[in-house]
């Protein structure tokens, strides 16, 4: 698979959401750098958005992949953000990205 993927996670409290790249993903979760650290404490629930890359100059996204999942580990020094997916999402998913 083609990586990193642009990535925007949602939190299910209030606050801006925040970008990164996905660097690593597999039907039961991802690993992300976050462009800004933000605290998202082990246990959180998060919404994911991960992007293909852009298709076109003008930036239009291929495909969108929409995930809901938990904190399981951080590094802040890193700004690594470790997540794992509520549900298993297909190969097939992953594969159209």
């Amino acid at each position: 698979m083609r990586k990193p993927f642009r990535a925007i996670v949602r939190r299910e409290t209030e606050g801006a959401p925040a970008e990164g790249q996905i660097v690593s993903v597999s039907g039961v979760g991802a690993l992300l750098v976050l462009n800004e650290w933000v605290e998202l404490p082990v246990g959180e629930l998060l919404y994911l958005e991960i992007f293909s890359r852009p298709e076109s100059p003008k930036g239009s996204s291929r495909g969108i992949l929409k995930a809901a999942g938990r904190v399981n580990r951080t590094a802040k020094k890193k700004r690594e953000v470790a997540v794992t997916f509520l549900e298993e999402i297909d190969q097939d998913s992953l594969y159209s990205l």
